[in-house]
């Protein structure tokens, strides 16, 4: 099981943050401000590639025969999640090109919850898929 969720984490986790890392280390070097608001679009990316990722993983425990509540609900969850976060991200690019009034606040705090929703459903479909791998003759 370790062996899936280090691929996962590298590929799909590690590779979605890199550029956030690279704005972080550019803005350390060049002593610029870090504010949380200023990666809403890069989490909420991160936040729909990893749904989208595990939408994925769900369908392919589904097409092997894998059924029951959990998957249901994760494959609804995600599907949930990944529409929020795309309205997220209009809500403030529209907000920003329109000049309309945004609560920076809640558009952060909502983000986060779409970035650690996709990340705690996505290592649970890692896991479910490896449990299913391993148990596969």
């Amino acid at each position: 099981m370790a062996e899936r969720l280090v691929k996962w984490f590298a590929f799909s986790i590690g590779l979605t943050i890199l550029p956030i890392i690279l704005s972080l280390i550019l803005h350390v070097t060049f002593n610029i401000d870090i504010h949380f608001s200023d990666y809403t679009s890069e989490f909420l990316f991160m936040a729909v590639t990893l749904a989208a990722t595990a939408i994925g993983d769900v369908y392919e425990l589904i097409h092997k025969g894998v059924n029951g509540i959990h998957i249901t609900v994760m494959f609804v969850s995600l599907i949930f999640i990944s529409l929020i976060c795309i309205s997220i991200y209009e809500m403030h690019s529209i907000g920003s090109a329109l000049e309309i009034a945004t609560n920076p606040k809640m558009i952060d705090i909502l983000t986060a919850i779409g970035c650690l929703s996709s990340l705690g459903i996505g290592v649970a479909c890692q896991v479910f898929l490896e449990r299913i791998e391993g148990s596969s003759p």
